[in-house]
């Protein structure tokens, strides 16, 4: 409990009071490209790039901070 024996609530350090850090998984991209080929109807090698939605994220390109839970605060 925040005040019972001198504990306040700071930001917090790892995501600045935001609540959220950003993704490791996608750089907060969101997601990633993924570069592939196919043969086309002609014969010919045909390629592409696919984005891939991070599942680390959801696509948001931002995690909910362990240290707060989101909160953005931390007793100390």
């Amino acid at each position: 409990m925040p005040g019972a024996s001198g504990e306040k609530a700071v930001p917090c350090v790892p995501c600045t009071g935001s609540g959220f850090t950003t993704c490791m998984g996608c750089a907060g991209a969101g997601g990633t490209m993924l570069s592939r080929s196919r043969l086309g109807l002609d014969g010919r090698m045909e390629f592409y790039q696919e984005r891939l939605t991070c599942v680390a994220c959801a696509g948001s390109g931002r995690i909910v901070c362990r240290k707060c839970k989101g909160t953005g605060w931390v007793i100390r």
